[in-house]
């Protein structure tokens, strides 16, 4: 429902079993309402169709965004954030991640960046995609909502925090 609900990242299509239409009745109209196509199958299919027993019954199809510089990024999230929230809003930490490879930990880091009220996430161009299932479910679905950009070397990254007048407050260096 994340990917429904904050429309991050451009919806294609929906796959829903059979023995959940009744049940998700309301993300149905919210995703009909949007003229996206919307698919149902007997839960056999759609297991048969996904390579495993896929208990919850509905399967978004999502168009994943292009990677930008780390300094268009920047540019691009207080842009956004200054249209939506008034030329003084002042959002959460931005979180910057370098060679994180461990699926866990990157589905980790999105919930506990939900639970802190980031504004967005970096990963350097040496972490694993935050797009792998593993990451997307450990998650919890906050992968779909908070923003992130998975692109540039570290040093990159740090300069175009610091060039958008943040500062760096905690490092870990290896």
């Amino acid at each position: 429902s994340n990917l429904v609900r904050y429309g991050r990242i451009p919806l294609v299509s929906i796959c829903i079993s059979e023995k959940r239409i009744a049940p998700m009745q309301k993300l149905i109209r919210a995703v009909a309402a949007k003229g996206i196509p919307i698919y149902a199958l007997p839960q056999t299919s759609l297991e048969a169709l996904v390579g495993f027993n896929f208990h919850r019954g509905v399967l978004g199809c999502g168009r994943k965004l292009p990677a930008m510089h780390p300094d268009s990024f920047m540019k691009q999230q207080l842009y956004i954030n200054t249209a939506l929230h008034h030329q003084n809003y002042n959002a959460g930490p931005i979180i910057l991640c370098e060679k994180i490879n461990n699926l866990d930990n990157i589905g980790a880091l999105f919930r506990n960046a939900a639970c802190f009220g980031a504004r967005a996430i970096l990963f350097d161009d040496q972490c694993s995609d935050p797009y792998y299932r593993k990451s997307l479910r450990v998650s919890g679905g906050h992968a779909l909502a908070i923003p992130f950009n998975h692109k540039g070397s570290i040093q990159n990254i740090l300069q175009a925090v610091k060039d958008q007048g943040f500062y760096i407050i905690a490092s870990s260096h290896h």
